[in-house]
């Protein structure tokens, strides 16, 4: 029985150990739980060892289908979080995928809504945000930041994301940009100018930022240059036709971008 476990379990994700386990208990102590019921064989053999035989393999599969998933919303909230501040991590060749975020202090009301949402889909294990904190100069600076648990559903998501490392736009970012993430690219990265609106591209390449700017005028209709340290700028005379794409998905807490500046 132990061999048939390892076997399997090195195929799986830790999160996915953790419920194996707990079933496995269940069975390993004698109770009538999933694996008697889906087996429908005796739960010992002649020689008095547990039988778990096919049924254990279905219920990889029903555990494995089982795992959160996350919403519709909350896809296209990633993919302006991705644009922004947001970041993919995957540690290990063969382990699953995790987002990570954060932001300073001033923004908690906001970082803690973008928490709820993963928290509702059943995607984080955290209570609450953490604090993390560094001096620089002799200051004190405090932000909130989160992780999620890791999926292999999201490995493709890394591999669109990365390349070679490098967070990079995905090929297909036309299809992507929703007017859903461009409200969640605004309250990370958005900013009013005098005359204008920066989108804050500057970490990645300006090739990714001209395709950028290309989705922004082909799909939208937006006049967009692109402005020093690798920066996308909407022109005035397009700022209030962008303000009306993002105000329906605008969180309160971030109310204040949608007004220029006096």
């Amino acid at each position: 029985m132990k061999k048939t476990v390892t076997k399997a379990v090195n195929n799986i994700l830790f999160v996915d150990i953790v419920w194996l386990f707990l079933y496995a208990a269940v069975y390993w102590w004698g109770s009538d739980g999933v694996f008697s019921t889906i087996t429908q064989s005796p739960r010992l053999d002649s020689s008095g060892h547990s039988i778990i035989g096919a049924g254990l393999m279905m219920q990889f599969a029903v555990l494995a289908a089982s795992l959160p998933a996350a919403s519709n919303y909350l896809t296209q909230a990633m993919t302006g979080l991705m644009l922004g501040d947001g970041t993919l991590v995957k540690k290990y060749v063969s382990g699953g995928t995790y987002f990570k975020f954060a932001q300073g202090m001033v923004h908690q009301e906001y970082l803690e809504h973008v928490f709820n949402l993963f928290k509702v889909d059943g995607l984080v294990k955290m209570r609450v945000p953490s604090v993390g904190k560094t001096v620089l100069n002799g200051v004190t600076h405090k932000w909130l930041q989160f992780s999620t648990i890791s999926l292999s559903r999201w490995n493709e998501l890394h591999a669109l994301w990365y390349v070679n490392g490098v967070k990079t736009i995905p090929g297909n970012i036309e299809e992507l940009l929703t007017p859903v993430r461009l409200a969640y690219w605004f309250m990370d990265d958005g900013g009013w100018t005098k005359t204008g609106i920066h989108l804050a591209t500057n970490s990645f390449t300006p090739e990714d930022t001209l395709r950028l700017i290309k989705v922004l005028e082909s799909v939208y209709g937006l006049k967009c240059t692109l402005h020093s340290r690798n920066r996308i700028y909407i022109w005035s005379r397009s700022c209030p036709d962008f303000i009306n794409i993002v105000r329906p998905h605008m969180h309160s807490s971030m109310g204040y971008k949608l007004q220029p500046k006096s």
